[in-house]
Order: structure tokens, then sequence, then C-alpha cells
């Protein structure tokens, strides 16, 4: 596996967020960019998935494709942010989400592909506890 730590500023594991309160945590990471989840008062989640500068714009104009704005979903460039991300309930829906962008990162394809080691349940936001 490659070495993902030089690609985050803030640490492979510490997301800051828009507004640089470093509560998402990681989910999952690889070469082409991480999964936060932030949990949100009234069981809501913002799930966050921050590409890399190193992913080109072929990758970039794909997930715009799969994270459409149609369906709600933030795209790199708004409020100033490197993004992609929206707010969906916590559970299976959010799951869903995390699900496809987990398939973004290259969790079947690319050998850089990790989950973060200190969450027991990565995949599931069923449970604010559980992260």
């Amino acid at each position: 596996m490659s070495d993902l730590t030089n690609l985050f500023p803030n640490g492979l594991w510490r997301m800051a967020g828009s507004e640089e309160t470093f509560e998402y945590t990681v989910r999952a990471a690889s070469a082409r960019g991480r999964v936060g989840v932030r949990f949100i008062p009234g069981g809501n989640v913002r799930i966050r998935l921050e590409p890399t500068g190193d992913i080109g714009q072929t990758v970039i104009d794909k997930w715009r494709k799969e994270l459409p704005r149609c369906v709600g979903y933030r795209q790199p460039g708004d409020c100033n942010q490197p993004r992609f991300s929206t707010v969906v309930p916590a559970g299976d829906h959010a799951n869903g989400i995390l699900a496809l962008m987990f398939g973004l990162l290259g969790q079947e394809k690319l050998k850089s592909f990790t989950f973060n080691p200190d969450m027991t349940e990565p995949a599931l936001t069923n449970n604010a506890m559980a992260a």
C-alpha cells in the first residue's frame, strides 16, 4: 500500500470540514481521496468525499455523474470547498451512499484503499456512538 499520509495536510484520519470543526470521522481512504461522516443533530449525517489533488479531471467528471447536484450533492468548488458532500438521515440510505463512495475510491480495485483501522463499523451510520 502506498503512503497515504502525505496526501492529507491534517493527517490521514483527520478531516477538518468547511467549518474546521474536525467533527468528521474518516471512514476510508485511497490514493484517490477519502470519505468522512459528520453526525448532525436530529439524526442526519453529512457525508463528504474529498478527492486528492493527484486525481485527474476524468475521475472528477465521473464522480460528478455519480454524485450529481440534481439529487443534492455539493460539488468541488461550491463554497470554495474541494469536496463532494450531501446531508441525509443516518441509516440504510446513508450506508448505501458510503458504499457508493467506497467504490469510487477504488475499494475493489486499488491496493491503496483502506478502511480506518480505529473504527469497528466504518460502513455504517446507524449509531453515532459507533463512530
